[in-house]
């Protein structure tokens, strides 16, 4: 039903970056090579994130905050954590360990829509249907533990139907509905489609800054949606259906 080329961090933004419509979506990403690449993108920007490229449930992510003379870094290691550093001496010794092993981005870090003072992003899940079009089946808010940066629900964040989110704050006078989200992901789909070939289902984790800017993350081939159905206690069957669908669009073809 997907093609089977893997869709790996960095790869996806160097492809999609070539696209000029695309680039208010995406947050600037470049590849690690040295603790030189934190430190300059610290300077641009004040909050990073070091993902690896093929890392998921946010283990493999580490996220630094400059503040003041000092940094706060949040990771996972056995639960989420919280660290405050004093200087960049020892943020270097951190990150030189973290990134010794396999492949990482340093990543523009998205000041995130809060919901309830936590962060959030969101989990919008595509699929083609019966009739080979683009559909949004499920948008999920995913909210983080506490202040942390790092929102996936099975690390300790929660799941909410971005729906009632939307419905019960005060701010959706800049907050996009359902319709301007689903309309970006589908958009953002069909340029990753272009170059990793025909798909039939992309989970998209976007975001929603502060101002109400959208923009993308990632895109996962196969979407986790265990979770998203434990968080919702009754599930989704859309989901399966679509799907359902789509591949005897396919075997008719």
């Amino acid at each position: 039903m997907n093609s089977n080329r893997r869709i790996d961090k960095w790869n996806l933004f160097k492809r999609l970056s070539k696209y000029p419509e695309l680039n208010a979506y995406l947050p600037e990403t470049i590849v690690y090579k040295s603790f030189e690449d934190v430190k300059k993108m610290l300077y641009k920007y004040g909050f990073i994130f070091l993902k690896s490229f093929h890392g998921s449930s946010g283990v493999e992510v580490l996220s630094i905050d400059k503040k003041n003379n000092g940094y706060i870094i949040n990771f996972y290691k056995n639960g989420l954590r919280s660290k405050e550093l004093g200087g960049m001496k020892e943020l270097k010794e951190i990150v030189e360990k973290f990134t010794s092993r396999k492949n990482f981005i340093v990543q523009q870090g998205i000041h995130l829509f809060k919901y309830k003072g936590r962060n959030m992003d969101l989990r919008v899940l595509i699929q083609r249907d019966s009739s080979d079009q683009w559909k949004v089946t499920d948008y999920w808010a995913r909210i983080a533990n506490g202040s942390f940066t790092i929102t996936n629900h099975c690390i300790g964040g929660e799941s909410k139907k971005y729906k009632k989110i939307y419905e019960s704050t005060n701010n959706r006078n800049y907050l996009p509905s359902e319709k301007a989200i689903g309309e970006t992901t589908i958009k953002i789909a069909k340029y990753i489609e272009k170059e990793y070939g025909r798909t039939g289902e992309l989970g998209m984790d976007m975001a929603i800054d502060k101002d109400g800017r959208i923009w993308i993350l990632e895109a996962n081939k196969i979407p986790a949606q265990g979770s998203i159905d434990r968080a919702d206690r009754k599930g989704n069957s859309n989901n399966y259906l679509s799907v359902l669908e789509y591949t005897i669009f396919l075997s008719k073809k």
